[in-house]
């Protein structure tokens, strides 16, 4: 007895042997990742994007970083970067290092007056200082509601208005700084 065996088809020049299912999956993967790429550059170009890269510098103490994405009119308040460190004005710069376990950000509120400003309300839990105690021993920590101005630089990226926030804010200066910022000596 014989078993028959179906004929293999040979294949054309010219042509993959890909059945129309396998092009169709193909097709729909390459979109998932045009889509991806997509989603990932306009979520790189708005406002949100721009203060949270603000706020994981400051929380790591990356004064460079902080000083980059702060608008031209508060470098012109502080012309380099040691003169941002050294304020005591803002001490934003290395007062908080490690000490933001976790921050939130609202939506985005546009001006109504300029569309190159928003602001955005943002929720951050700050720890208190740990200086003085056992390493077993964390600090508390407690919440910080604060509304950040952010403005569009002459290149369209979103820069840290700080100097408008602190005029927005309540008493010229932010909630977060009702938390005492880590001593120099600790920097």
């Amino acid at each position: 007895m014989a078993r028959v065996v179906g004929k293999v088809r040979p294949t054309s020049e010219g042509s993959s042997s890909m059945k129309f299912s396998e092009g169709i999956i193909i097709a729909m993967l390459a979109g998932v990742l045009i889509f991806g790429a997509y989603y990932y550059w306009q979520s790189r170009q708005k406002a949100t994007y721009a203060l949270s890269q603000f706020l994981s510098a400051m929380n790591a103490g990356r004064t460079k970083d902080q000083y980059e994405l702060l608008d031209s009119e508060d470098k012109a308040a502080f012309p380099t970067s040691s003169d941002y460190i050294k304020s005591n004005d803002v001490p934003l710069a290395l007062g908080y290092t490690e000490r933001i376990p976790n921050y939130s950000m609202d939506n985005e509120l546009p001006d109504s007056k300029d569309p190159n400003v928003i602001s955005i309300a943002t929720t951050m839990t700050v720890l208190a200082q740990s200086s003085g105690k056992e390493l077993y021993q964390t600090a508390a920590g407690k919440e910080y509601k604060d509304t950040f101005k952010l403005r569009k630089d002459a290149e369209g990226h979103w820069k840290v208005w700080l100097s408008e926030t602190f005029r927005k804010a309540k008493g010229h200066k932010l909630n977060l700084m009702e938390a005492p910022p880590s001593p120099q000596s600790t920097y």
